[in-house]
Order: C-alpha cells, then structure tokens, then sequence
C-alpha cells in the first residue's frame, strides 16, 4: 500500500473508496487490541535481500547480480508467455510452477518490497534439478553451473515471447579459438558464441593473469596442420572477438581433485582491477600487435 501511495496517489484513492472501505464496513471492531506489529521485518536499508534457505549462496548472488543489471531486469518483469500459472503443493504453500513466473515474482520483490528480505523458496521449488526435483537447498554447488543450467532454460522459457533475444544483446559476446602453426604461419579461426567469461585461477594473481595466459595458450604436440601438410606443435589460443553490453566473468575457483574425486575449491587470493580493459585481449588488437592483419 505504502508502494502504490508513492506511484500512484490515484490508484491508491480509487482501491480505498471501491475495495477497503466496503471491507472494513464488513468486519465487525474489535473490543481491544492485542497485538504489537514486530518492526524487524522491515527494511531500513536501500536494497532487499534474498532468504538464504541453506547451500543457495550461489543462486542467491547470481539473482542479485542478474537484478542489478536494469536492461536485463525490466526486460524481464516485461515478459508475458501466455501461460497460467500452475500451481503445486510444496511445504504447506501453493506454488507456481514456472521458473519465468517464480524469476518474474523474485525481481518484483527485491524492486518494490519494503521488507529486509524476499524467500526465495519458489524460485528453488521452479528451478528443477536433472531429475525433476525441486533445487536441494542443502546442497552447495558451481555457480557456473548453475550460470549455465539457467541460462539455457531461460532462453527455452524467452522463445515464444518477444523478449527471446534478451540474454543475447545483454550478455551475449564471441570469442575466437585460434590454431596457429609455427612451420608455415598458418591461422585457423573458430567462432563461439559466449554468455560468460571462464577464467582460470590456480597459481595465477589476478584477472589480467588469466586473460593473458588465454591469449598466449597452450601448445598441442603431433598435431596434423592441414596448410603444410606436417606434424607440428600447434598453439591453441583465445581471443575476445565480441565484447557483450555487459561482460559476467566467471572464476574457476571449483576444481575437479582426482586424487579425492572430489570437487575443491580455491581460496587463494585473487586481484580483478576497477576497470577492466579488454582491448589488449581483443582478436584485432593481438593480430594487430603480431602482424597477422
């Protein structure tokens, strides 16, 4: 209520007179009150938080992230796919189904909520794992799995909307995968299309580090280069060929330990600048800087 007085005095006007009014004349007064509202549900800070219900840190700060990137956000609460709502019993609540919708319902809150926090529950309910459970709050796992995961079932869910590029002009980049042959000089360029930036984090200090290991790549030995016909030890690289409107950069900070079997985490200190300068990483930059253009 407080929400609709600020936005729009008249709507506020018009529920009062054509829907409180007649509601309050139906409920009898009471004789005495007996309740004192609790005052710590209410937000004093500018943003709204999101329930962490156990292991989902690394949902939570995904959808925080996704939220505070405003062409991406509005775009969102924009969307309509036509479908009801298909509502299950979960934990004693009545719960829409729809990750889009329960997304939808998420970014509503965290925008126009005057509590400390939303629950997140029915985004996690919406947001099945591979065997169609609800998402197992218990469980830690990879954010850029979950990156990943959601980006493909969020594009599934924008196709028959109007909306169906959005994650594409928002996030949407390229990189370029090169094959360079030391005998006869040759370039073989592959183009991918990327949401997201993986870098790598063990034993390097910063994010330039990993950028610039990228660029310089690694070497694959016996490899049959098709332009001199030889057996060579090719360089396999990566450039950035597009930059998106606006870059997520994941850090490879969950490793696979085949002596464990295990996943493990790195914890080393790792440096990111203020301003990221992409243009030295860029597929025209470095051709440029070893005259191959």
């Amino acid at each position: 209520m407080n929400e609709l007085i600020k936005r729009s005095p008249i709507i506020m006007t018009n529920f009062i007179e054509d829907q409180l009014k007649p509601l309050l004349e139906m409920i009898k007064k009471p004789k005495g009150w007996n309740y004192n509202p609790p005052n710590s549900s209410e937000r004093v800070q500018k943003y709204v938080g999101l329930k962490n219900l156990g292991c989902i840190c690394y949902m939570n700060s995904m959808m925080q992230q996704f939220f505070m990137i405003p062409a991406f956000r509005y775009n969102m609460l924009c969307v309509d796919d036509g479908l009801p709502e298909d509502n299950k019993e979960y934990k004693h609540e009545t719960i829409d189904d729809n990750m889009l919708h329960q997304m939808q319902r998420l970014f509503a809150h965290l925008e126009l909520s005057e509590r400390m926090d939303y629950n997140p529950i029915g985004f996690t309910f919406s947001f099945k794992e591979f065997d169609g459970a609800p998402t197992n709050t218990s469980e830690q796992k990879d954010a850029q799995e979950f990156l990943n995961i959601w980006a493909d079932r969020v594009e599934n869910a924008l196709k028959p909307t109007s909306r169906k590029y959005l994650l594409q002009s928002v996030f949407g980049g390229k990189t370029c995968s090169q094959l360079i042959c030391p005998e006869c000089g040759k370039v073989k360029n592959r183009l991918e299309d990327q949401l997201n930036l993986s870098l790598t984090v063990k034993d390097l200090q910063s994010v330039n580090d990993s950028l610039e290991q990228l660029v310089k790549g690694e070497v694959i030995s016996d490899f049959k280069c098709d332009g001199c016909n030889k057996n060579v030890d090719i360089t396999k690289r990566t450039l950035i060929a597009e930059t998106p409107n606006v870059l997520i950069v994941h850090l490879q900070r969950i490793l696979f330990d085949f002596d464990t079997c295990q996943n493990e985490k790195l914890n080393q200190y790792f440096e990111f600048p203020a301003l990221l300068d992409l243009k030295p990483y860029s597929y025209h930059e470095v051709m440029r800087r070893e005259y191959r253009v």
